[in-house]
């Protein structure tokens, strides 16, 4: 299961109550495996949409391409202010050509009873 993207995108998604943790497996689309041109950087920003506060840099992939990283694994401490997170994808600075990009088994770990 999973969420797929071309770079440069911004998926924004609500925080739930509780959670303690975000976690993803990222990487690039199958598809794109052969295609020396691939090449992404994922984001992942908090938000905690209160006045004057800008989103957060919570983690950063280095950059993923088919001819050294082609996947990275998320595991992010939640901080109870943040409302929204920010998944991003960028191009990893050369264009846009073949960057299809993965966000799998993506989701909140949120502990029994909260």
């Amino acid at each position: 299961k999973g969420l797929g993207v071309h770079a440069g995108s911004l998926v924004v998604c609500g925080v739930p109550a509780g959670a303690a943790r975000f976690v993803a497996v990222v990487g690039l689309d199958d598809a794109q495996l052969k295609d020396e041109r691939s090449s992404v950087v994922f984001e992942v920003h908090g938000d905690v949409k209160e006045m004057g506060e800008q989103p957060v840099l919570l983690g950063q992939t280095p950059l993923l391409s088919t001819k050294t990283i082609r996947a990275w694994a998320f595991d992010i401490e939640m901080n109870a202010r943040f409302k929204e997170l920010r998944l991003g994808v960028t191009d990893g600075g050369d264009g846009i050509a073949a960057d299809h990009a993965d966000w799998v088994e993506a989701g909140f770990v949120v502990p029994a009873g909260k």
